[in-house]
């Protein structure tokens, strides 16, 4: 069995320990995509713009990670997270969900015909669900 008799060695041994434990600071730039498009994006709370938006983000230390979250008038705010891992991943998307509003038609005398969107939907006493109007 061969030893290693160079005496750079251990420290170099020690540096690369110590950088691996540490997580070395690196970059990766990505897009946010939202679904819809125009929403504004936060990155862990600073206003980056509107959707599709590209960033250059530094991981320091590489286990790091960052809060995207989405914002648009009639939508549900929603955030995810973004980490160095997966590497490759370069792409995200944000999907928003409207907000939903209970409707409740009611009518003197019940028994009205209730229209929702110009198509009938029933008789009054009438409760549903709504989709937020867009602004």
């Amino acid at each position: 069995m061969k030893t290693i008799s160079n005496p750079l060695w251990k420290p170099i041994v020690a540096l690369a320990a110590a950088l691996f434990i540490a997580g070395c600071a690196t970059t990766k730039t990505v897009t946010i995509k939202t679904v819809p498009e125009r929403a504004t994006v936060s990155i862990d709370g600073a206003e980056a713009g509107p959707s599709p938006v590209t960033q250059t983000l530094k991981f320091e230390p590489s286990t790091k990670t960052f809060a995207a979250t989405a914002r648009l008038n009639g939508y549900q705010d929603c955030s995810i997270q973004i980490g160095y891992l997966p590497s490759a991943q370069k792409e995200y998307t944000i999907q928003l969900n409207r907000f939903q509003k209970t409707v409740r038609v009611q009518s003197k005398p019940a028994g009205a015909k209730v229209l929702f969107d110009s198509q009938p939907v029933g008789l009054t006493p009438k409760k549903g669900q709504s989709q937020a109007f867009e602004n």
